[in-house]
């Protein structure tokens, strides 16, 4: 028996546990037989599955056996991918990337290589690098059309999606999705229509169609078998959490007429009257909430200046510390975010301009078109 392809047929199917028995009983028989080149691989495969059910003794040790054999390739590159994820979660990005760059480097197999590249795109988009991580991804989809590899496919059309609808791209967010369907149907993988389907419901809750979302978490619900480890169950908590936040998502409202300019927060009313500057800044960061407006373009819009670091850096932060101020009795999440040397609104608040004068006027023409009218039942 194929130990590592049955193990592999388990986990497309969700089954951790028959394919963690699986793998372990290859990889015993490997060991007795000292043939190196079945373990290796059975003893990858085995480490990803203690990684992603969140055993963590049996991986350390696995870790510490893989690292006596990292002479040879497949083994150093296929531990440095594995450590290169385990430092990624951990936040050591600098780190992560050395090891996925020796991953790469050491890879025997065009699959080692694609994967150890994806993982260096995933470690630019952690650092918010978004444009560094979508050139690297459209190169890696380049290099994926000579050499077809579902997985590493897979994951990097889910992370395109993602990043071109955080960078605002809505056609390419949704051709990407496409893509994704298309390769989770292809692959007839329960595990890969599952994270189809929860790249899907991440994008409806950034759309903010929650109706279609929840729909997708129970499609999720009725795929999954109860026991699908941790790996999913962290995404799906995540995902769970993201639609609880999302139908709370605070809401700034913006009234302004000719007269005054108020923004407003449940209780907490801020006159912004005196405040033009401020005023037109925050209008101008929320009109593409998410969008990372650079120094460069701050500095033209607010002053109408071309930007240079010894007179502007200090000014803009002064403006910047200043519009957030506002918002300080304000019970909510932090509204304009730092980015790679620029700023954004914070996408998950809504913010609604309102025209006061417009809304003074229906309320009038309401009163007026209500007087001598006999009381409508409802009203008895």
């Amino acid at each position: 028996m194929d130990h590592l392809l049955v193990g592999k047929l388990y986990l497309k199917l969700l089954d951790f546990g028959k394919a963690q028995a699986t793998a372990e009983e290859g990889l015993a028989l490997a060991e007795k037989t000292g043939d190196l080149q079945k373990w290796i691989p059975l003893a990858l495969f085995c480490a990803r599955l203690f990684k992603e059910t969140d055993q963590s003794l049996k991986l350390n040790d696995l870790i510490l056996q893989l690292k006596e054999y990292e002479t040879d390739r497949h083994a150093r590159s296929g531990l440095n991918y594995l450590l290169g994820t385990i430092l990624a979660e951990k936040g050591d990005l600098d780190e992560a990337d050395r090891c996925f760059e020796i991953a790469e480097v050491s890879a025997l197999t065009k699959a080692d290589e694609l994967n150890a590249s994806y993982g260096r795109c995933m470690i630019f988009r952690l650092k918010a690098e978004w444009s560094k991580a979508l050139s690297m991804l459209n190169e890696l989809e380049s290099r994926l059309a000579e050499q077809h590899e579902p997985e590493v496919e897979m994951a990097v059309q889910i992370t395109k999606a993602r990043l071109l609808w955080e960078l605002k791209d809505r056609e390419g967010s949704a051709l990407a999705l496409e893509k994704v369907r298309a390769l989770a149907k292809v692959s007839q993988s329960l595990y890969a229509q599952v994270q189809a389907l929860i790249t899907e419901a991440f994008i409806s809750v950034d759309q903010g169609d929650f109706s279609q979302a929840r729909q997708q978490w129970t499609m999720i619900e009725r795929l999954l078998p109860t026991q699908n480890g941790p790996l999913l169950r962290t995404r799906l908590e995540r995902l769970k959490q993201h639609l609880q936040l999302a139908e709370k998502v605070p809401t700034l409202n913006l009234v302004s007429d000719e007269a005054q300019s108020v923004l407003s927060y449940d209780d907490v009313r801020i006159d912004l009257t005196k405040l033009p500057q401020l005023k037109s800044l925050l209008v101008y960061l929320a009109s593409e909430s998410g969008r990372v407006y650079s120094k460069e373009e701050i500095c033209q819009f607010v002053w109408g200046e071309s930007y240079h670091p010894l007179r502007h850096d200090n000014k803009i932060y002064v403006t910047i510390r200043r519009l957030r101020a506002l918002f300080n009795e304000m019970d909510i999440p932090k509204v304009i975010l730092n980015r790679h040397d620029g700023y954004l609104f914070n996408p998950q608040i809504r913010f609604h301009q309102i025209d006061g004068a417009r809304q003074s006027l229906a309320v009038k023409d309401k009163t007026r078109s209500s007087v001598g009218r006999a009381p409508s039942p409802e009203a008895l």
